[in-house]
């Protein structure tokens, strides 16, 4: 009996069938990869929040210290660009404007803030 079923034939899938569901894997795939791309890309990279952090350190440092010149700086892998201009000259207020770039010239974090003038 179980020699039976052994020599039974099996239909075997034409070729037609399997190209079709080969189209239908790499369909499915494609649109896989080019979702997660998407999610990849949008996200918040470490880069930027540690580019964001550095600015936000400048910006203290800048609150609190006498020193009101325009400096760029490289920390790691950001480079930092620092604009110091006064407001208006009896206002006592400067526009601190703070740009974190990557080493190919990408914008990661941008900080403007417009603070009191304790230098005067």
């Amino acid at each position: 009996m179980a020699g039976k079923q052994l020599n039974k034939k099996v239909k075997a899938s034409s070729i037609l069938e399997t190209i079709v569901a080969m189209v239908i894997m790499v369909v499915a795939f494609s649109t896989a990869m080019v979702v997660l791309a998407n999610v990849l890309k949008s996200s918040v990279s470490v880069t930027q929040i540690r580019a964001s952090a550095l600015l936000r350190e400048q910006l203290e440092k800048v609150a609190t210290s006498s020193e009101r010149s325009n400096v760029s700086y490289i920390s790691g892998d950001i480079e930092v660009r620092q604009i110091i201009a006064t407001l208006d000259e009896h206002s006592g207020m400067i526009r601190v404007d703070l740009v974190a770039l990557d080493r190919k010239g990408k914008n990661l974090a941008e900080l403007h803030q417009i603070i009191t003038d304790h230098a005067e």
